[in-house]
């Protein structure tokens, strides 16, 4: 008998919704672009202010990516658990059916 747990973890359903979306790094790398600072002294002063800013918006990205992964667990876990049910659900069925059988 295999182990279907084993198999559900490593199919590629699953390893596909692990993996982090591209369009998160695209969007990380647009807004650090963003931050830096003006050749112009006159926007220099301004957009330095936002360079200031950016540990904190780079602690808040990763809090947000933080909060995404934890989002993803939690879906996953209840898919997990949803699987479990109805395995235990058909183990049932199956020992109803077998002894629905013996005469």
């Amino acid at each position: 008998s295999g182990d279907t747990f084993g198999e559900m973890v490593t199919s590629p359903l699953t390893q596909l919704t692990l993996q982090a979306s591209p369009v998160q790094f695209l969007v990380k790398e647009e807004s650090s672009k963003s931050t830096t600072c003006s050749p112009n002294p006159v926007l220099r002063a301004e957009s330095c202010v936002g360079n200031s800013n950016r540990h904190d918006m780079e602690v808040q990205d990763k809090d947000q990516m933080l909060q995404e992964k934890d989002k993803q667990i939690e879906e996953l876990t209840r898919m997990l658990k949803q699987k479990q049910q109805l395995v235990e659900l058909l183990k049932l069925q199956l020992q109803q059916e077998k002894l629905s059988r013996q005469p």
